[in-house]
């Protein structure tokens, strides 16, 4: 080749065709073995839990009570009319917002001076119908409530032959045990108001009073 200049081209092609055409073509190869990488698919979105919105206690409920104790009459020893009572009663009425309670009370008082196992078997028996009040504090659900109320009502035995009048004013502390139920003690003083049918046209009235301490369950 006589041209001098394209004679020198042509070498400098063929040296870099030489230099670096293995590196290019091992280059290539590489690139195609390689694993492509495989992107990663966004994890599901996960469904938001339902809630359930808790229910806010009832501003007015239901209440019962189921209550024995013991009833000390107080008076002179001779008198007839000072007795012990043993009561067992029922109560059902309203609970308004956890601070005041109106309720209907009805049960039996078994009557007798308990000094014999004849006594006890003979004992008579009163049914007292009655209103209660009662006032909690505090208002909220606690394992600890103290309470004042009051028993007002009558008294019936014998058929009606002898009734009374029935006030009772109270204070006592309930307890919380599981859920509604608790446990409820209470000390006051009783006051009964008794007539007894009548004698030469007038009617014997007789005035008792008694501490009573009471415990029971409410529901």
């Amino acid at each position: 080749m006589r041209n001098p200049k394209l004679k020198a081209a042509l070498c400098g092609s063929l040296l870099a065709l030489l230099t670096f055409g293995p590196f290019a073509t091992a280059r290539l190869q590489a690139q195609s073995t390689e694993t492509p990488m495989v992107q990663a698919a966004p994890a599901p979105e996960s469904k938001p839990q339902r809630q359930r919105a808790s229910r806010p206690p009832r501003w007015i409920r239901y209440q019962g009570e189921l209550f024995t104790g013991y009833t000390m009459g107080l008076g002179k020893e001779n008198d007839v009319w000072v007795y012990d009572r043993v009561p067992l009663h029922l109560l059902n009425g309203m609970n308004f917002g956890g601070a005041f309670f109106f309720g209907l009370g009805v049960g039996l008082n078994f009557l007798g001076d308990w000094s014999s196992v004849d006594a006890i078997r003979n004992a008579r028996k009163t049914i007292p119908i009655y209103l209660n009040f009662k006032l909690y504090m505090p208002a909220r659900e606690s394992l600890f409530k103290f309470f004042i109320g009051a028993d007002m009502g009558g008294i019936l035995q014998d058929k009606a032959k002898v009734g009374g009048l029935l006030l009772g004013p109270m204070a006592g502390l309930r307890i919380r045990l599981v859920g509604r139920l608790g446990l409820s003690v209470s000390v006051g003083y009783l006051y009964e108001g008794w007539v007894e049918g009548m004698q030469n046209a007038v009617s014997l009235m007789y005035n008792t009073h008694a501490v009573s301490f009471r415990a029971g369950l409410t529901f």
